[in-house]
């Protein structure tokens, strides 16, 4: 039943993706939202000079936005490398309280008393789409207050991981947060890419401080009942893991912190939906619970066996109907899959990085699952770059 709810719920908005997107007038007029963007550093002094060069060639009035660089426990000459490129720096230390929440708590602290209208939030290893600003600016003077740009995947060709990666990643962009956002339904924050207007920061101030802050502060917005907007077409690029060690440290930071806000809010949102008759937190809630596909994946498996094992013990009727069912929520998984794998692209080279894909998704399970059943305390830890 889990595989078959969790299969129902992909595949239901797959569908809805592949349908035509109906055109969503945006404002007219001169670009006037200021922006202030963020880009939270740890570290990041060979990377954050690609980061800031990328805003800096935003196609929006340059003088109605400011690029702001949060030097957080840096150990090396981050502070220096952002300072000289002419953009301004604020400098954090504090080594009890470490991570991306307290490093964006501690800047808007100090940039919410100011000027500017809405925030957007950028890693330090990413490059954001030229026009995010002005496609941002449009959904902001249309109503919209929360927005989610596109986070893409530049390396997808480099190896397997990467490849693997980038088949999950578009898979969440086109068929899931996409499908979500035309409906109005809730949409996840990313951690970069996120666009927040001043108001909701002053209303729902950001005390977000986990290893998994974007979905702590989502939660927020959920049960305020304030939705987020995604842009598919606004993208947010950058290279993600190659090598097993960056893997690890990625995924099993996130999968703790997922699966350990899954275990404590994932069905009291869907019980708060169905008491206040709200589908937003009633599918809030699904999402969380059914966030981590190599979890899905390994209760599906399970499932497949376990039908395969009863038919092989005792041939009834019963035990034929479950195994014919488990067999074709299999299928279903791998057409949903392979539509992932069509989306992104197919080329002779990726083919041969498509048939080491079950080594990258077994590494994956195994995280995932070994997150599952992890007590040890949550800390944050830096992905380590190449």
């Amino acid at each position: 039943m889990p595989a078959t709810v969790a299969m129902l719920y992909y595949a239901t908005f797959a569908l809805i993706a592949l349908l035509p997107a109906r055109d969503r007038r945006e404002s007219p007029g001169a670009s006037s939202t200021r922006f202030m963007i963020i880009i939270p550093a740890h570290n990041e002094e060979t990377t954050i000079g690609t980061s800031v060069q990328s805003c800096r060639d935003l196609d929006y009035p340059r003088d109605r936005f400011g690029i702001c660089v949060v030097a957080d426990n840096c150990s090396d000459s981050t502070a220096d490398a952002a300072s000289s490129l002419g953009v301004r720096c604020l400098v954090r230390e504090d080594a009890t309280h470490r991570g991306k929440g307290y490093a964006l708590a501690f800047a808007f602290d100090q940039l919410l008393p100011e000027t500017h209208d809405a925030f957007v939030i950028l890693d330090a290893d990413c490059v954001l789409d030229p026009c995010a600003l002005r496609q941002s600016d449009m959904c902001i003077r249309g109503g919209d207050r929360v927005l989610q740009l596109a986070d893409c995947v530049s390396n997808a060709d480099d190896n397997p991981i990467s490849y693997a990666l980038s088949v999950g990643n578009v898979i969440e962009n086109r068929l899931f947060y996409a499908a979500k956002s035309r409906l109005g339904l809730p949409v996840m924050l990313r951690g970069t890419g996120m666009v927040l207007h001043r108001h909701i920061l002053e209303r729902i101030p950001w005390k977000a401080q986990s290893i998994v802050e974007d979905l702590e502060y989502s939660i927020e917005l959920f049960r305020a009942g304030i939705p987020v907007r995604f842009l598919e077409n606004v993208e947010v690029r950058s290279a993600f893991p190659t090598e097993p060690r960056q893997l690890n440290i990625q995924r099993e930071r996130w999968a703790r912190g997922n699966l350990s806000f899954a275990r404590t809010q994932g069905f009291k949102l869907i019980l708060e939906g169905l008491t206040r008759r709200s589908l937003g937190l009633l599918d809030a809630g699904l999402m969380i619970l059914f966030m981590s596909r190599p979890i899905f994946l390994t209760v599906l498996s399970l499932a497949m066996v376990a039908s395969a094992a009863a038919h092989w013990m005792a041939r009834t009727q019963t035990t034929e109907i479950l195994l014919l069912f488990s067999l074709i929520l299999g299928l279903l998984c791998i057409l949903y899959f392979g539509l992932g794998i069509l989306l992104l692209g197919l080329t002779k080279a990726r083919l041969g990085l498509l048939c080491r894909i079950p080594y990258v998704l077994g590494r994956l399970i195994w995280i995932s699952v070994c997150g599952l059943f992890s007590t040890g305390s949550l800390q944050w830890k830096r992905t380590p770059r190449r």
